[in-house]
């Protein structure tokens, strides 16, 4: 193995990982990673992983910006998503939380 294999080895073994880790915890889902039970973009991250990591193995180094773009677009995006939809999720609870009224079962419950 040569030195310019490594960056791209660790490179693709953490985009591997990475896929499964937790991107977001929500209180009432958990947490949810890239790979969502093979629903998500991780699939996607996968693929480009394993090309990767052919591509370094392969020595074909020019090819390597084609996953790298096709995967920090993929990031990009579910950042981005990710960012939008919490904030949607966040005005909407301030907006409902403006109707909540405390109820006599809150009073029973706190004596």
């Amino acid at each position: 193995m040569s030195t310019r294999q490594l960056p791209g080895i660790l490179g693709s073994a953490t985009l591997f990982i990475g896929v499964f880790m937790p991107i977001v915890r929500l209180p009432i889902v958990g947490e949810v990673n890239y790979f969502a039970n093979a629903r998500g973009d991780g699939v996607l991250i996968l693929v480009l992983a394993g090309v990767s990591l052919a591509l370094v193995l392969l020595k074909a180094y020019r090819e390597l910006w084609i996953t790298s773009v096709g995967s920090a677009g993929i990031l990009a995006y579910t950042f981005v998503s990710v960012q939008s939809k919490m904030n949607e999720m966040k005005a909407q609870v301030a907006k409902n939380a403006a109707r909540w009224q405390t109820q006599l079962g809150e009073c029973v419950t706190t004596l």
